[in-house]
């Protein structure tokens, strides 16, 4: 789950239009031994780079399957539980988001779970744009969302924790 976690944010970030060298991404992936520790992973066990994260889905590919439990997550994320006077909002909005995170899946999870795969130019135009959309949206009006999860980490972590574009070393 850490690996498929770090993997998608990277394809995600990369396809949505953000300028992220390869020397970021392996620097992001290191970084996230932290994570994987505190989810109780040893953290010399985990990828540090793109090549040990990439030859990891080589490795566990051939025992990925989508069992019943999968079924249940993905059954909840397309359709969550909502208030009934929210459920329009919720086809309206979050299908496509859902839709948009779900082409966005290697073509391997589609096969797992019997899907046909988009294309990827297609998905890549959709993530960019959407991309393009969301980094239109100040700043300070993207921390409140949701429910201000950001700006209680900022607190609590102090100033330097601001998140900003220009801290990321490209």
């Amino acid at each position: 789950m850490h690996c498929a976690e770090i993997d998608s944010y990277l394809h995600v970030l990369r396809c949505s239009g953000f300028p992220f060298t390869d020397a970021a991404a392996d620097r992001y992936v290191a970084e996230h031994r932290i994570a994987a520790e505190l989810v109780g992973l040893a953290p010399e066990e985990v990828p540090g780079d793109q090549e040990e994260l990439a030859a990891y889905f080589v490795r566990v590919l051939p025992e990925l399957a989508a069992g019943p439990e999968a079924r249940e997550v993905d059954d909840f994320l397309r359709t969550p539980p909502t208030h009934p006077l929210l459920a329009p909002a919720r086809a309206l909005l979050w299908r496509r988001v859902v839709n948009l995170a779900y082409a966005s899946l290697p073509p391997y999870a589609h096969e797992l779970y019997g899907r046909r795969a988009p294309s990827p130019a297609v998905v890549t135009r959709r993530l960019r744009l959407t991309g393009t959309l969301l980094r239109c949206v100040p700043a300070r009006l993207r921390r409140q969302l949701p429910p201000k999860h950001i700006i209680r980490a900022m607190r609590r972590l102090g100033p330097g924790s601001r998140p900003a574009p220009y801290k990321v070393v490209r």
